[in-house]
């Protein structure tokens, strides 16, 4: 459903996307400081994404700007432009990140963004990436139909958009 990266620019790396695979047009969000749940503890961050289509998949890209330790800063070694992790929808996601703790993992983090939840899964030592949970509804299916209907006719044009002007529209 949605492969996600830990980039150091993102503009570059949306050139690369839309250059080398023709993927696209991405929607960016702006940077944006948020807070959140990290190893279970209160923590904020200051990012910016955008997402993307390629084929079936939707890409997301983040990028981190500022220092302090995070679910984004996890990768090895401090990795950039690496693979962070994978998204599926959930529909309890509480009930999903307990089945994954079960299992032996952790949850590296917790977060709401525009009603919906959302946890990642450490999955690193399994799987070499983090799963990320996304809470079924309004919010998620809006994204996903977002980059997956602009990228059926997209001619190239215009490959970095505005993502809170087109939810809004859409």
């Amino acid at each position: 459903m949605q492969a996600a990266y830990v980039v150091g620019d993102l503009e570059a790396s949306v050139s690369r996307w839309v250059d080398l695979f023709g993927a696209g047009p991405f929607y960016a969000s702006g940077e944006i400081e948020f807070e959140y749940q990290y190893r279970g503890a209160p923590a904020h961050v200051r990012v910016s994404g955008a997402i993307g289509q390629y084929g079936d998949l939707q890409i997301e890209l983040i990028q981190q700007h500022c220092e302090r330790p995070s679910l984004y800063r996890d990768l090895a070694a401090g990795a950039s432009d690496a693979l962070h992790h994978m998204a599926i929808l959930a529909n309890d996601v509480d009930a999903t990140a307990r089945w994954y703790e079960e299992a032996g993992l952790s949850v590296a983090s917790r977060m709401e963004f525009g009603g919906m939840r959302v946890a990642h899964i450490d999955a690193r030592a399994a799987l070499g990436f983090m799963v990320e949970l996304m809470q079924e509804g309004e919010m998620a299916s809006k994204m996903l139909a977002l980059t997956r209907r602009s990228s059926l006719d997209w001619n190239g044009i215009d490959p970095l958009r505005n993502m809170n002007a087109a939810l809004l529209e859409g």
